[in-house]
């Protein structure tokens, strides 16, 4: 986000990166589809974007 406070920004990165770590081990695990784990990968990043300043 524009103008978004720096530490916001490096919450909301750590955020969607530990999602992004758990979601590959399941899916490299052979837990969770591909399909799913993009769309829950999406829905976060969605989530992140509009989430109020």
């Amino acid at each position: 986000r524009p103008g978004a406070d720096p530490a916001e920004v490096t919450d909301a990165a750590e955020r969607l990166t530990a999602l992004l770590e758990g979601l590959s081990v399941r899916r490299l695990s052979g837990l969770l589809p591909l399909e799913h784990a993009r769309r829950l990968m999406r829905e976060a990043v969605r989530v992140e974007v509009d989430r109020p300043a």
